[in-house]
Formats: structure tokens, sequence, C-alpha cells
């Protein structure tokens, strides 16, 4: 019995220390996304673009879902953006955020 209480208090260390890997991995790229989200909206900027769209398509044949960034030199409209995610055929005309860069 004592050797299993000892596996148990090993096996939960692992986790524990794998746990903590993926977590710092995944910050790690959330970090490395966001730094390459910056300069690109920072070259955007200086090209004239005023918004970033950001908007998740759900296609309307199924499948899996993707992001689509498309950069606007004025603020878009509901009627832009709708026009946008159906020229991209998205099933969904509400999943978006539109960013002042």
């Amino acid at each position: 019995m004592t050797t299993t209480k000892t596996k148990k208090k090993t096996t939960g260390k692992k986790t524990e220390e794998l746990s903590a890997r993926l977590r710092k991995e995944y910050d790690d790229e959330v970090k490395k996304i966001a730094e390459r989200t910056k300069r690109k909206d920072a070259s955007m900027k200086k090209k004239g673009y005023e918004y970033r769209l950001a908007a998740w398509i759900h296609p309307k044949s199924g499948g899996d879902d993707y992001k689509l960034t498309v950069y606007c030199p004025t603020k878009a409209t509901k009627a832009e953006i709708k026009g946008i995610l159906k020229e991209h055929n998205s099933a969904c005309y509400d999943d978006y955020k539109l960013i002042k860069l």
C-alpha cells in the first residue's frame, strides 16, 4: 500500500510539471502571436489603414471555422462587414471585432 501512495504522489508531481510546462509553452505562443499582430498593425497603420477586422468564418458548407483578418482604411459599417463575411461564405455575420489601430 505504501508503494501505491508513493506512485500516486509521483504521478501527481509529473502531471503538475507537465501542466506547468504546457501552460508556459501556451503563454509563450500567445505572446509571440500578440507581438506579431502588433508589428503587422503598426506596418498597416503606416500604409494608411485605420482599422483591423478580426472575424471568424463559419463556412456554410460546414467544416472547420477559420480566422479572417482584413485591414480597412476607414471604419467599416455593419453592412460592409456582412458583405466581407458573405464573400467568404460565412454562415454567421456577427462573430467579429473591429479594432482601431
